[in-house]
């Protein structure tokens, strides 16, 4: 009876002592991929955010292209106009003063 008392506590310790052991091992590898995972995490949240950062920054710059190109765009419209229209008013003005004298020359 002792001795199977001594072997049955000898087998419990000994299961004790390996489930510990396990529970350890396991802890640290749960640990490590803790870590890991942190590690790929932080890489990733940065890794956005530089593509953020360079998002905005490739939006400001196509914004001010933009907004340059739509600038020269109307200058350009605005001597076009003047280029085209100064002609087509002055001899508008022209045909308009010829009528009139043509016109206050009938009795």
């Amino acid at each position: 009876m002792e001795k199977s008392k001594e072997n049955v506590d000898r087998f419990f310790l000994k299961l004790s002592e390996n489930w510990n052991k396990q529970v350890k091992e396991w802890g640290g590898n749960i640990e490590k991929i803790h870590e890991q995972n942190k590690e790929q995490w932080e890489a990733r949240k940065q890794r956005i955010t530089e593509d953020i950062e360079k998002w905005q920054e490739n939006a400001r710059k196509d914004w001010k292209d933009g907004v340059k190109h739509w600038n020269r765009g109307w200058i350009k419209g605005a001597w076009v106009f003047m280029i085209v229209m100064i002609p087509v008013l002055v001899v508008l003005f022209i045909i308009a003063y010829i009528f009139t004298m043509v016109i206050r020359s009938i009795p």
